[in-house]
C-alpha cells in the first residue's frame, strides 16, 4: 500500500530576484517545459485507474504535489515535491498492480532526479 511519493530534483544555476531561486512554474527547474512530460500512473488489477503528464512545476502542483523541501546556494537549487494520496492506494503485490513514473524527455540538463515511493504493508 503506497500512501505518498516524494520527487526530488536538482539543477545547476539559479535565478537571484525570484520568489525562491530556480523555481519557475513554467519550467521544471533549468529545464523548460517538457514536450512530453512525465508521466505518473496507477495500475491496479492491469488497470490504469490514474495518468496524469507533468510537464512543469505548475503541472505538479495542479496534481495535488506539493512542494516539502527547496535549498538553493544560488548556483543549484534543490527542490522536493511530495503528494500524499487522500485515501490508501491498496497495491496487491502482483505485476499488475503499480505505480509507475515515465521520464518521456531529455531530463540531462538536470544533476539529478530521484522519485521514491513511500508506504505500508498491511498484515
Amino acid at each position: 500500500m503506497a500512501d505518498n511519493v516524494t520527487s526530488i530534483v536538482a539543477v545547476a544555476g539559479a535565478t537571484a530576484n525570484a520568489t525562491l531561486q530556480g523555481l519557475a512554474y513554467n519550467a521544471l527547474l533549468g529545464v523548460s517545459a517538457l514536450t512530453s512530460g512525465i508521466t505518473f500512473q496507477r495500475v491496479q488489477d492491469g488497470e490504469t485507474n490514474l495518468s496524469v503528464s507533468l510537464r512543469q512545476l505548475s503541472d505538479f502542483l495542479a496534481a495535488g504535489f506539493s512542494v516539502a523541501d527547496a535549498i538553493s546556494d544560488g548556483t543549484n537549487t534543490l527542490v522536493a515535491l511530495e503528494v500524499d494520496f487522500s485515501e490508501p492506494i491498496v497495491l496487491s503485490g502482483g505485476p499488475d498492480n503499480f505505480l509507475s513514473l515515465t521520464i518521456n524527455d531529455n531530463l540531462s540538463d538536470l544533476l539529478q532526479f530521484t522519485a521514491t515511493a513511500r508506504g505500508a504493508l498491511e498484515v
